[in-house]
């Protein structure tokens, strides 16, 4: 509802903030990645744009087409904390081949005996996997995470992937 009127994001997100602030519930919050993606305008380079918002959370891995990689997005306030939040818009062009991946904390937080994941292990795993496609790419990222610990998850491990395909 907050963005069906065309709204943009941030303030979307600045409106739920209030909406969580209101509530007086002070365990009441969360980090969220919110994407407004649309396909290229005609006449513009193919793929897709998309607009980013990251309140408090991670910013996501984007792997161009010729493997290289990038974690993208500023980083704002997480909701419900805090009256007045800080949230920044990137805007971002995802080519043909290029694949975007979102994920959560358990994936970099996840300990194992050498320390933490990390973003670095999670880059390293992801641009591995290219050229698959994106459910083969979460697989492998998946069974990194896994492998690396063989304790339980201490916290949710999830992974969203996004592939910009070429016009048909």
């Amino acid at each position: 509802v907050l963005v069906c009127d065309g709204r943009p994001l941030a303030l979307a997100l600045e409106l739920l903030n209030e909406l969580m602030i209101e509530t007086g519930d002070h365990w009441q919050f969360c980090t969220l990645a919110a994407a407004h993606i649309c396909e290229a305008a005609p006449g513009g380079p193919a793929g897709l744009t998309m607009d980013l918002v990251l309140a408090g959370h991670e910013p996501p891995l984007l792997i161009r087409a010729d493997g290289t990689a990038e974690f993208v997005g500023q980083r704002g306030t997480p909701l419900g904390l805090v009256d007045q939040v800080k949230l920044h818009t990137t805007q971002l062009h995802i080519a043909p081949g290029d694949v975007l991946l979102a994920y959560t904390d358990g994936i970099v937080e996840r300990r194992g005996s050498r320390g933490p994941y990390g973003v670095h292990r999670l880059m390293t795993a992801a641009s591995a996997t290219y050229p698959l496609p994106a459910a083969q790419l979460i697989a492998t990222v998946r069974a990194s995470v896994q492998d690396f610990s063989t304790q339980e998850p201490k916290d949710d491990i999830a992974l969203l992937a996004i592939r910009a395909t070429e016009p048909t």
